[in-house]
């Protein structure tokens, strides 16, 4: 840093030096010093030029090294035939460029301007910093140093999304609670991203047939199939359509057996849906794990077996319930020349 702070004059450095200062970057600060001493150095004479150094509290010795590197990069770039840009880069970009050699000191605020860093570390960022009252949400520094506390030095905002860009060979993903969704027909789940034990995406949704294809198939069958879903996915407000009739015609079957349920007063003669699940498990191929593949499968397959997937009441049922007769249990009641309708709970 070539901004010098006697001991004796620290508010008139400061003063100097607070010019230079970016709203969301302490690294832009050394970038508009930069532009600013090297427009300086060009227009004035060698003594001038130490004169406003020293006059500035800027150390002439440290700007002359950044000369030279400056000049050392310019001279690698050549042979790489890479060309200066055209247009100064923007706030993203130059961050975006910085991030891949800071991923361990990127922090996300936690409590009492405290952050949480990568490997469990927690630092505040140094008072001196332009960001120290700002506590930007997301944020990488160029260097953590312990001195009465871990503080951040060089703070810039930064996003959550810059970060996890830079870092994909990094980070760890987890997926959680997989679960039908019956507007797109897809097998979703709740992904957790962390890079070095901090979380930079807490819950997205992802699709989960790409990532675990056997455990979404049995979602889908289970959600779909099973639990019924599939009638969501009927409607008009679903962007995955379903059509199948042998849906329709189970869910009648299926109601006439809770009837019978009903009527007899015990809860054992549809079979549970662990059978159910089995009888679609063994119909339909591996390789269906979404609404949009059982479709196409189901459609190209009914042309030569259309019952396929009808479930029969042998099927369904457990138990006889041929003793379940009208005449025990009708649907009508006529009581003095009235006629009431009659359902079974």
């Amino acid at each position: 840093d070539p901004r010098d702070r006697p001991s004796d004059k620290k508010q008139a450095a400061d003063e100097k030096h607070r010019r230079f200062n970016d709203d969301h970057s302490d690294f832009l600060a050394y970038l508009n010093l930069w532009e600013y001493v090297e427009t300086q150095r060009q227009e004035l004479s060698a003594n001038q030029w130490s004169k406003l150094c020293k006059r500035e509290f800027l150390s002439y010795l440290r700007l002359r090294e950044w000369r030279e590197i400056h000049h050392q990069i310019l001279t690698a770039l050549k042979p790489l035939k890479l060309k200066l840009n055209a247009e100064p880069a923007s706030y993203e970009t130059v961050h975006r460029a910085l991030l891949p050699g800071l991923l361990g000191m990127v922090g996300n605020k936690a409590e009492d301007r405290e952050y949480l860093g990568a490997r469990n570390r927690r630092f505040m960022i140094f008072p001196g910093s332009s960001q120290a009252k700002k506590s930007p949400k997301w944020m990488v520094a160029g260097q953590l140093l312990e001195t009465s506390k871990v503080f951040a030095h060089q703070v810039a905002k930064v996003e959550p999304n810059w970060i996890l860009d830079a870092a994909k060979h990094l980070v760890k993903r987890q997926q959680f609670e997989p679960h039908y969704d019956a507007k797109s027909g897809q097998v979703m789940a709740y992904e957790r991203v962390s890079l070095y034990g901090l979380v930079l995406v807490e819950k997205a949704r992802v699709s989960f047939s790409q990532i675990d294809p056997v455990a979404s198939r049995e979602v889908f069958i289970r959600a779909a199939l099973v639990e019924g879903r599939y009638a969501d996915s009927m409607k008009g407000g679903s962007k995955a359509r379903a059509n199948g009739k042998f849906f329709t015609a189970n869910q009648a079957t299926i109601t006439e057996l809770h009837d019978l349920e009903a009527k007899s007063r015990r809860r054992d003669i549809l079979v549970d849906d662990e059978a159910v699940y089995r009888f679609f498990d063994e119909r339909i191929p591996a390789n269906v794990v979404n609404l949009a593949g059982f479709e196409r499968w189901r459609k190209d397959t009914e042309q030569n077996k259309p019952r396929l997937l009808y479930l029969g009441r042998e099927q369904l049922m457990q138990h006889d319930a041929s003793n379940i007769t009208e005449a025990q249990f009708p649907d009508k009641l006529v009581c003095d020349g009235l006629e009431f309708s009659l359902n079974y709970h």
